[in-house]
């Protein structure tokens, strides 16, 4: 896609924003933007669907509720970018930065988000279902309240990050490492955290049923005040993790201490 028709396009949707009788919202389709640049773009609300964006500069762009269906955003600058309550669907995120971006109530279905980094990007409230954010450094992220399903963090850096009150359903944390994390009040449904590495992590308040921390190490994490249903902790390794006034049912509790 040519420059002078992508500024086009976005004058237009410029004016369709100042709801100007001129004004045409931006709907991108099967474009070529390979490595094209749009830092502090406004396609707040636009459409962009089966187009590359690989390499893309979209640093502070404003996408706020916009579309983004079957693209390739590899490789693609968005630090600090805007990004809450928007769709993204069947796109390709890997190798991104995301550092700093608010992805807050924003929609992630089918996502491949493999080898991001996102340092202290904002996903609280997002609807997260089938998305991929393996080997990725998301340090700091937040997910408050966020609800994810089928989603995974194998591999990843979630130094800090926060899961508090979140809904969290069949979702992979294997062989993460995991420090200084809060989990507090989260629903965590048949999730797995087999090998992966929990370092003062803050699981107080919260309801989990059928999660597997199978060969993790735990180090003074706390688990206080939660109900643990069918937890299993076969091969766990622990070290001064607190369990006080936990409900447990069905919970396997063969775990070892260094």
């Amino acid at each position: 896609m040519e420059e002078e028709y992508l500024a086009a396009i976005l004058s237009l949707h410029a004016a369709w924003l100042d709801k100007r009788p001129e004004g045409q919202r931006a709907v991108i389709s099967k474009a070529d933007l390979t490595g094209v640049m749009l830092r502090e773009a406004v396609l707040r609300k636009s459409s962009i669907k089966r187009s590359v964006l690989f390499d893309a500069t979209l640093e502070k762009a404003d996408l706020y509720a916009a579309t983004i269906r079957k693209c390739d955003l590899g490789r693609a600058n968005l630090r600090h970018a805007v990004l809450s309550k928007a769709h993204i669907a069947d796109s390709t995120l890997t190798e991104a930065h995301l550092d700093e971006a608010d992805l807050f109530a924003a929609e992630l279905e089918k996502v491949k988000a493999q080898s991001c980094h996102a340092h202290h990007a904002i996903f609280s409230e997002a609807e997260i279902a089938r998305t991929d954010f393996g080997f990725s450094d998301m340090s700091r992220c937040l997910f408050h309240k966020a609800s994810l399903a089928e989603a995974s963090f194998t591999d990843c850096n979630l130094l800090e990050a926060s899961f508090a009150s979140a809904d969290i359903l069949s979702t992979d944390f294997r062989i993460s490492q995991i420090k200084y994390a809060t989990f507090q009040e989260a629903d965590l449904v048949a999730c797995t955290f087999r090998n992966a590495v929990l370092e003062d992590v803050n699981f107080i308040g919260c309801d989990m049923a059928q999660t597997d921390f199978g060969g993790a190490r735990l180090t003074g994490c706390v688990f206080d005040d939660s109900s643990l249903v069918a937890v299993k902790f076969r091969g766990t390794t622990m070290k001064d993790c607190s369990f006080e006034d936990v409900e447990a049912v069905r919970m396997e509790k063969v775990w070892e201490t260094p």
